[in-house]
């Protein structure tokens, strides 16, 4: 990647709502992930944190709580 793409990119996150940034990290990891790298072990739990967030819209999920509540 040349220098130009990563100063854009690192305008690009300099300007997005801080909501997103989360869900920018998760993506992050999904590529590196999807390449083949291994993360560190600190690198899982950021983004198990960093999951959490988008994931929580599903876990809160009334129907969810139905269907784990015998578990």
């Amino acid at each position: 990647m040349t220098t130009a793409a990563k100063r854009k990119i690192i305008d690009e996150l300099n300007e997005i709502p801080e909501t997103f940034i989360s869900d920018i990290l998760e993506f992050i990891h999904y590529l590196k992930f999807k390449q083949g790298v291994v993360m560190a072990k600190e690198d899982a739990i950021l983004t198990a944190l960093a999951s959490e967030k988008s994931l929580s819209k599903d876990w809160l999920k009334k129907e969810e709580e139905e269907a784990w509540k015998n578990l």
